[in-house]
This record gives C-alpha cells, sequence and structure tokens, in this order.
C-alpha cells in the first residue's frame, strides 16, 4: 500500500512539469487546448481546477521558495 503523502507528493511535482511543458511545448498546448474545447461541462470544469493548481505549484509556488529561500 502506498503512503498517502508519497502520492501528494508525485500529484504536485505533476502539476509542475505540466505547466512548464504547457508554457514551453506549442504541440501540448495545442492539443490540450482543443481537448478542452471539445470537452463536456464537467471535463471542462476539471481543466480549470488542473489551470488554477498548475499555475500554483508550477509557477507562484517556485517564485515563493525563491523569495523565501534567497530573500529573506
Amino acid at each position: 500500500m502506498a503512503k498517502h503523502g508519497f502520492d501528494d507528493g508525485l500529484e504536485i511535482i505533476g502539476y509542475f512539469a505540466w505547466f512548464w511543458v504547457f508554457v514551453f511545448s506549442k504541440t501540448f498546448r495545442k492539443a490540450w487546448i482543443e481537448e478542452f474545447k471539445s470537452g463536456n461541462w464537467f471535463g471542462k470544469l476539471f481543466g480549470v481546477v488542473e489551470v488554477i493548481s498548475s499555475i500554483l505549484f508550477g509557477l507562484l509556488l517556485p517564485l515563493y521558495l525563491i523569495y523565501f529561500f534567497l530573500l529573506e
């Protein structure tokens, strides 16, 4: 049985990676946008949750950590 904290850590790493792949990969971005457009309202809702989570863990958390460790 996997430990709960380990699974959460993998999820955070996934959101971090997803954000940067979305930013730098034109083909991934295009495929994700097409999938989002063709989804139903439930899929779009979870797409928005994914986007918010990815921004939090892919951009805001690293910026906060840089600020916390280097500037304070």
